[in-house]
């Protein structure tokens, strides 16, 4: 899930902490892991995926210049 698609999405530099800093905002916020749920419910890649991957698969969508993919799951 942590390859240079998503540090450069993230903004993260190699060598910077990244799990533990993701999992705080994930527990903190649960508007976030609402929308993942959201997305995953409404995409193709179904029930059986992880919220982990789901987020992983729509930060590569909109890196990749596909952002439809998660912006129709808000329509």
């Amino acid at each position: 899930m942590y390859d240079r698609v998503v540090r450069g999405a993230l903004g993260r530099r190699s060598g910077e902490k990244f799990w533990l800093p993701l999992r705080t905002v994930l527990r903190e916020d649960d508007s976030i892991v609402d929308r993942l749920r959201e997305l995953r419910a409404t995409s193709e890649i179904g029930p059986d995926v992880s919220l982990l991957r789901t987020l992983d698969v729509a930060i590569w969508m909109q890196e990749h210049g596909q952002p439809e993919a998660v912006l129709d799951a808000e329509t």
